[in-house]
């Protein structure tokens, strides 16, 4: 049944009962399988033929993690201090990431380099690894090994994410502390991304342009639309009394978006940005669908989306780029898991739940 206008988010939202989980390791699979097609170093993408080359797979995936984390994260940091809510947003990125970390310079560093073990461990390449422990200095490169791939010595592209992702962790705090928290002026913040985004278009930004890069080498273009989102989902927070959380509304989002003109992508970034936004976090705040299998074995999105590249370029290196896209695609996804679900039990489950600890127990609250 199609939720009516009078139903606000906050009245659909559940903390306890949503899909937002769901939603992220769909996302995450959709990631690997998205990859396939250009580390066989293929021009063309399936969901990227369907949009006529505006987006791929992948940046729906990724777009719909930053919506969520928008919208999650701004409700965690207004039921926590700033010390617990930093101490959260480290144990959720760092354990994993530098599980990955040593995983690559470690296993499989010395399982494909193609020189001796010496040689690759007194390569200054492979030590670097450790910068990504920093998050805002992520080493893609692991020389001598992966070297008859597409993608030569990239061990872990997707981790490009996590320095912006973690520059908006630092930035929605400082909104808060300016003043923005409160519902009378949060909306400047989303309007001014937005805003943003439509001159750089106008100017010429893209993907492919992205006008150059600050800060901690975050390229303009990429972190300003991912900004969007971003303030987005964390406007729908804020405002969540307000907004309606209806199925005719999204229903027509989805109809618009089907028929917006792919010319003036400038234009577009906005008006999808918003629209995708609303969908992403509608479809969050559904009546939960239970998939008992898939709930009992944990939160496993994020350690399958900064898995997943690794465990495809060793698929790769070993049986060869002569297999087909799709069944490339799918065939990664089920080792990402496993190595997910070992992750999210033995890194990611015991570091979280450091947030419990006594000196934060008092000002921490369970996160949905």
């Amino acid at each position: 049944m199609i939720a009516p206008f009078n139903q606000k988010f906050s009245e659909a939202f559940d903390p306890r009962s949503n899909n937002f989980d769901l939603i992220r390791i769909v996302a995450a699979c959709l990631v690997i399988f998205s990859h396939a097609f250009p580390l066989l170093a293929l021009t063309y993408e399936p969901i990227a033929e369907l949009t006529n080359h505006y987006e791929t797979g992948g940046g729906f995936a990724v777009n719909a993690f930053i919506v969520i984390s928008g919208f999650l994260i701004c409700r965690s940091l207004e039921r926590a201090t700033i010390i617990s809510y930093a101490w959260s947003r480290f144990l959720r990125i760092v354990p994993a990431l530098a599980a990955v970390t040593l995983a690559q310079m470690f296993v499989l560093g010395p399982i494909f380099t193609t020189v001796s073990l010496p040689d690759y461990f007194s390569n200054t390449s492979t030590w670097s690894q450790l910068k990504n422990l920093t998050i805002f200095n992520m080493q893609f490169r692991l020389e001598t090994i992966f070297m008859d791939v597409p993608f030569a010595q990239i061990v872990n592209n997707p981790l490009w994410t996590l320095p912006i992702e973690s520059f908006f962790y630092i930035c929605l705090p400082l909104a808060f502390f300016v003043g923005l928290k409160g519902r009378k002026y949060f909306w400047l913040v989303p309007v001014s991304c937005l805003t943003g985004l439509y001159v750089m278009g106008l100017s010429g930004c893209s993907f492919a342009d992205q006008c150059g890069a600050s800060l901690w080498t975050l390229q303009h273009y990429t972190t300003l639309r991912l900004a969007c989102f971003f303030s987005l989902g964390a406007s729908i927070w804020i405002y969540r009394h307000s907004i309606p959380h209806s199925g005719w509304i999204a229903a027509g989002l989805v109809v618009v978006l089907a028929l917006l003109p792919t010319t003036y992508l400038f234009v577009r970034d906005v008006v999808f940005a918003v629209f995708y936004s609303y969908l992403v976090v509608y479809a969050g705040c559904l009546p939960k669908l239970h998939i008992k299998t898939y709930e009992k074995l944990g939160d496993l999105s994020y350690g399958t989306y900064i898995v997943g590249w690794p465990v495809q370029q060793s698929i790769l290196t070993i049986f060869g780029t002569s297999i087909n896209p799709y069944v490339f695609g799918l065939v990664a996804i089920p080792p990402s898991l496993v190595l997910a679900y070992f992750m999210w039990n033995y890194v990611e489950k015991p570091a979280l739940a450091l947030k419990y600890h006594p000196v934060f127990s008092k000002t921490m609250r369970r996160e949905a």
